[in-house]
């Protein structure tokens, strides 16, 4: 968020290769501290941002963060990607919390969204 400040991430395209390099990164907590600037100044407007985040949640054990994450795509009405879903459903899996994972992919039909090898693997 320092950089932010300093001007430097002026625009979305900017802000979401950081966001993304830190998401898979050792810095993952400034990735999510990002989303939550480009929140509050109205930038976040695409599922990559949150895909990113999802699963850089889900490699720290962060299960809740990211089932959060993915609660905050549907009340600012973006359509969780498959993406979204499968990185969500591997966090739930790494946290061992599979049962939400077994609730997500049983409501991926339902939302237009068919899981895939990927989803199913996870």
């Amino acid at each position: 968020a320092g950089m932010w400040n300093r001007g430097l991430m002026s625009n979305f395209a900017t802000s979401t290769a950081a966001i993304l390099t830190c998401g898979k990164s050792d810095c993952w907590q400034e990735g999510l501290r990002l989303v939550n600037v480009m929140k509050s100044q109205a930038l976040v407007s695409n599922s990559i941002i949150y895909d990113a985040s999802i699963g850089s949640c889900g490699r720290r054990e962060e299960w809740q963060l990211g089932l959060g994450l993915l609660e905050s795509m549907k009340h600012e009405e973006l359509r969780p990607s498959i993406i979204s879903c499968n990185a969500a459903i591997s966090a739930f899996a790494i946290g061992r919390q599979w049962q939400q994972g077994v609730a997500l992919l049983d409501t991926m039909p339902s939302n237009d969204l068919p899981p895939n090898v990927i989803s199913f693997s996870a």
